[in-house]
């Protein structure tokens, strides 16, 4: 019998927004999103505005928003309190040796236990010197935290994978060994720990065309990554414009930014469908099962 990709897409959500993370809150389903005030401007422009905002998927609204000026956002409920991670941007220009250079230097974390107080945003992970920390997920593995964290090591072609652990949220450990996608692009990387495995959607770039799909790969170890044979997960739709505010046009040729959620019986994915510039049309897309079956089901 041939094989066929149980994640249906199930629709546009008539937004820009790239980074995303969605999360179970008192019952309702949420996206932690990052915002990009450039999404709107006509005409283009680089504006360096952020911050991270928390919107009701049923409703549509917008509870709060936290973070300015931090992008690459990502998000954990832990015991009834909301982690979000985001990268910082810098405009300083520094040194190798002062190692301030320009970009997204580190990832930082603020929290809140009823979306209304934030922690002041910390950092909890640096980058190495003229290393930008960019998108990053968190997940719990039964005995610890695990971030999965975009970086562009300069010792690597851009982008790669890495890894850090943490008891509490707040201190981590980078694991030198574990890094994954050292010989091509790998980026945005969504992680999750189900059953014996480390499960980890991230984006794939398909040369020698302009062409980003997200696949799929698990490890035991983090060290040591077995792809899915059953790859891609996530294909871009070519004949799909992005978002139609989008100030510069364009057609689908990503499919970026995974994250996902067991919701009411079913594992949901929300995804972009943009164009690698300027942002996209934020998607989503159901497999009816829980998360576990939806990993495995590419691995058969």
């Amino acid at each position: 019998m041939d094989w066929k990709n149980r994640l249906i897409k199930k629709g546009k959500l008539n937004s820009p927004v790239v980074e995303q993370t969605p999360v179970i809150w008192n019952g309702r389903l949420m996206l932690v999103e990052t915002w990009q005030c450039h999404y709107w401007d006509k005409p283009p422009s680089r504006s360096k505005k952020y911050y991270v905002r928390i919107r009701n998927v049923e409703t549509g609204d917008v509870l709060d928003k936290c973070m300015e000026q931090y992008c690459f956002s990502s998000a954990l409920i832990w015991d009834e309190v909301l982690y979000v991670f985001a990268a910082r941007y810098r405009e300083t220009k520094g040194s190798k040796e002062s190692n301030d250079d320009t970009g997204f230097r580190d990832v930082n974390m603020s929290k809140s236990d009823d979306l209304v107080k934030w922690t002041k945003p910390k950092i909890v992970l640096a980058g190495e010197p003229y290393e930008n920390l960019l998108n990053q997920s968190v997940c719990h593995d039964g005995r610890r935290f695990v971030m999965a964290y975009e970086s562009n090591d300069p010792a690597y072609p851009p982008y790669t994978i890495k890894f850090a652990v943490s008891d509490d949220l707040e201190i981590w450990m980078k694991i030198p060994d574990a890094i994954y996608g050292t010989d091509r692009y790998t980026a945005c990387p969504a992680l999750r720990h189900v059953g014996d495995y480390y499960y980890m959607l991230y984006l794939e770039r398909l040369k020698p065309k302009r062409w980003f799909e997200t696949w799929l790969t698990r490890s035991k170890d983090l060290i040591s990554w077995e792809d899915a044979p059953r790859n891609p997960v996530i294909v871009p739709d070519p004949d799909q414009d992005v978002h139609s505010d989008h100030p510069e046009g364009g057609k689908e040729c990503n499919a970026s930014d995974p994250d996902l959620v067991e919701w009411r019986g079913k594992t949901r994915v929300y995804f972009t469908g943009g164009d690698q510039h300027w942002g996209g049309n934020l998607q989503y897309a159901e497999f009816d099962g829980t998360m576990q079956e939806f990993f495995e089901s590419y691995y058969v």
